[in-house]
């Protein structure tokens, strides 16, 4: 590793020993090699040790100034010294680098800015507002939002797969709230499918509901609620958070504004699992919120993803729009409510289809029998898939069994969790080598975070996701020496497929792992297909070097486009 970049990201988990075995001995043997990278390392331990020293003893006055002194002498040195090039280790970033660590929290790290500095101000408040205390920035942040009395913002999901992979749903909503009136259109990408609107009315509200997609309409009256609507509840509520931050995030472009973050813990402010993790971007000129991520939240019967609320595209007004909340009732539109004609073409479909009565415990069990395993071996119409969490690899034969081409697909990213926080990463990268053993060539591809190709698991997970709408169970038998349970799945159940299209799964009656998926379907014109995912092996003892590409020698690099 000879990057000054690169070490720019692991500096600090090296100073602080988080590092890998791995990554600890390429930082070290570049550490050894590079004077200015170590001095840089010599300043950021001496920034921790004294930090440290204050937390510990501020209690003792005579202590907690020669740490003052220290911290303050070990920051002007970094000032004046250079750094190496490439590196980017001023006061400011490395102190956001270590707001960034669990094992110096953010109200830790304030009451060590105001005991060591006192009135010298190290970082411009004008520009870096967000280093001073958590109660000074949640006061700067509620003067800001003091004259909002309307608020548009859209909301939206993402689905989040077990393999890393993401989808954004392509149904979001955009929201106007004010004091007293509120409106939420709905859309499907970019086409508009439903708007409702909550009017005052009298002594009551009145609901609008448009439905585009149905072109129907409907009117009903209730009784306000007796709390008044405060259009930025939700937003000072993320505010009055700041002081249980886990983190603050580096600065990041959002609608082409530079914006901060702050991380927090659901669990910080209710029942929820340490899993669910919240994110709030703030403009770092207007001090707005610009953008709320609340990660790993579940999705009912879907236990295999999860999903990520996003709110953004804030706009803020000082006075309501009076327009956005007077209601439109297209002419032709009948007086009818959306759920109503929904429930009648639901009924009209499922008269049309079959269900079984699939145990409730099947999905749970299998998903659950699969969410340990670690790497697995398979194959896809003789194909031989070899697969693990963030690499794949692909082995092809022709008809006399011979190898003739391998594919490796390597995931990377900035953060290699299973689940990623950063599902927006810009870093996300997938790497395919493909050897054509024939051709004696080789090619190189690199797939960025808008499109790549699925991890394999994904493909064999998916159906599963769907077997409580099971057409039919079938009886029990024997694959492999394997007794199974099985069920048949047709595909119009999650889509726009033909009443062609048909799964055929069947799991280990003692373990719920596949043995056997089948996916059959009929062209247009007639073809039948098959797909055949068979001869699973869960978690078995693989070569290191399976999922690192191997070149031979003499073997020419060719255009993956040819």
């Amino acid at each position: 590793m000879s990057d000054h970049s690169k070490i720019s990201r692991y500096l600090t988990a090296f100073a602080l020993g988080e590092l890998s075995q791995t990554m600890h001995a390429q930082v070290s043997a570049h550490l050894a090699q590079c004077p200015r990278c170590a001095g840089e390392l010599h300043r950021l331990r001496a920034l921790i040790q004294h930090t440290e020293r204050i937390r510990q003893t501020s209690a003792d006055p005579a202590t907690c100034e020669s740490a003052k002194s220290a911290i303050l002498q070990t920051i002007r040195t970094a000032k004046t010294e250079p750094s190496a090039p490439g590196l980017t280790f001023s006061p400011g970033k490395q102190w956001r680098i270590l707001m960034k660590r669990k094992n110096i929290k953010l109200a830790a790290a304030a009451i060590i800015v105001a005991a060591a500095l006192g009135a010298v101000s190290l970082w411009p408040t004008g520009s870096d507002w967000w280093l001073q205390s958590p109660a000074a920035v949640a006061a700067e942040i509620t003067a800001s939002l003091e004259t909002v009395e309307a608020l548009i913002h859209r909301e939206q999901a993402v689905f989040v797969r077990p393999y890393g992979s993401t989808h954004i749903s392509g149904n979001w909503t955009r929201i106007c709230q004010s004091s007293h009136a509120r409106r939420e259109d709905t859309y499907f990408h970019d086409k508009i499918t439903k708007v409702r609107w909550d009017i005052p009315d009298g002594n009551q509200v009145a609901k609008y509901e448009v439905s585009y997609e149905f072109e129907c309409y409907s009117i009903e009256r209730y009784e306000p609620p007796q709390q008044k609507a405060d259009p930025v509840q939700k937003l000072r509520f993320y505010v009055g958070l700041l002081e249980k931050a886990e983190r603050i995030l580096e600065t990041e472009l959002f609608e082409g504004r530079e914006c901060v973050g702050f991380e927090i813990k659901a669990s910080q402010y209710g029942n929820n699992p340490d899993s669910w993790t919240d994110r709030i971007w703030f403009d770092v000129e207007t001090k707005l919120p610009v953008r709320i991520e609340m990660h790993g939240r579940p999705i009912t019967g879907r236990p295999e993803q999860t999903f990520t609320f996003i709110r953004d595209q804030f706009e803020y007004y000082a006075q309501v729009p009076v327009e956005l909340f007077t209601p439109e009732i297209p002419e032709a539109f009948v007086n009818k409510s959306a759920s109503d004609v929904q429930k009648e073409r639901d009924a009209q479909n499922r008269a049309q289809m079959t269900f079984a009565d699939v145990p409730p415990d099947w999905k749970k069990n299998i998903l659950a029998a699969l969410q340990p395993i670690d790497t697995a071996v398979f194959l896809k119409n003789g194909v031989v898939i070899y697969t693990r969490p963030n690499a794949w690899r692909k082995d092809f034969y022709d008809s006399q069994d011979r190898l003739y081409i391998t594919e490796w697909y390597c995931v990377e990213k900035d953060d290699m969790a299973d689940t990623s926080l950063d599902f927006n990463d810009k870093n996300y990268r997938l790497n395919k080598t493909t050897v054509n053993y024939a051709a004696k060539t080789f090619t190189r591809e690199t797939y960025g975070a808008e499109s790549h190709p699925k991890h394999p698991m994904e493909r064999v997970i998916f159906p599963i996701g769907w077997i409580d709408q099971a057409d039919r169970i079938l009886e029990n038998t024997y694959i492999d020496g394997i007794e199974c349970f099985g069920l048949e799945l047709s595909a119009n159940k999650y889509g726009t497929n033909p009443d062609t299209a048909v799964h055929t799964l069947w799991f280990d009656l003692k373990t719920n792992l596949p043995v056997r998926l089948e996916f059959r379907s009929v062209s247009d014109d007639g073809v039948r297909r098959l797909q055949v995912w068979d001869q699973f092996q869960w978690d078995p003892e693989l070569p290191e070097d399976t999922f690192v590409p191997q070149i031979p020698a003499g073997f020419t690099l060719a255009d993956p486009d040819q």
